[in-house]
């Protein structure tokens, strides 16, 4: 309990710190900004006993810090969030509703991003998606305002309701690497040109229902 019951508003935490106390930083009502470089974020540390996370509105995860656990901050208020270049995994529900806004940056590191991670949010301009995912699970991106999608070489995966509700619009490119595509997938958004890949097997229903693709659109012989 360290710090328990102050006023600190923007807190800075260092990359060799190993070891943080319960209640350490709790009881904070002004803390609303956290810069985490120590590399203690994984599904084996419960952060809610370290800080009260639902009352962040803006987080960097710096350091080392590899994975991002399930349900790390769900339902919560951050407005902006800064992953670094260490993540690897973004698990279930990590940031479901909350009001995060603007670009988000996905860094080259991140492999897998999981069920309902980033649904309703307020994403917002040109969303990409780095090389290195290989995995987009379901309901990840679904109900934000995401206007421009760029999917990475390496994405096999892209599960139902991925990018439902958004604005995207232009030009979508289905990468090659991309083998499945959910149901619901890209349902109610603006695309107006679709190119699909030529390793894609599977289109589920719905996948592309209410939108703006015209012109000429090849289904190649891998579906």
């Amino acid at each position: 309990s360290a710090f328990y019951n102050n006023s600190i508003n923007h807190l800075t935490i260092g990359s060799n710190v190993t070891t943080i106390g319960n209640e350490a930083f709790k009881d904070n009502p002004s803390l609303t900004n956290l810069t985490m470089n120590a590399n203690i974020i994984s599904p084996d540390i419960n952060f809610d006993n370290i800080i009260d996370k639902y009352i962040l509105t803006s987080l960097t995860i710096g350091g080392n810090n590899k994975t991002i656990p399930e349900n790390f901050i769900k339902s919560g208020n951050l407005t902006t969030l800064n992953i670094g270049n260490s993540v690897t995994t973004i698990y279930d529900y990590a940031f479901y509703s909350n009001e995060i806004s603007g670009n988000l940056i996905i860094p080259d590191s991140v492999t897998y991003i999981g069920f309902y991670a980033f649904k309703l949010n307020h994403i917002s301009g040109n969303l990409i998606i780095p090389d290195s995912v290989t995995y987009i699970q379901s309901y990840a991106f679904e109900n934000n305002r995401i206007n421009h999608l760029t999917i990475g070489n390496s994405v096999t995966y892209i599960g139902d309701n991925a990018f439902a509700s958004n604005e995207i619009s232009g030009n979508l490119i289905i990468p090659d690497s991309v083998r499945n595509i959910g149901r619901n997938a890209f349902q109610i958004n603006h695309i107006k040109h679709l190119t699909i890949g030529n390793s894609l097997t599977t289109i589920g229903s719905y996948a592309f229902y209410e939108n703006k693709i015209s012109g000429n659109l090849i289904i190649p012989d891998s579906v």
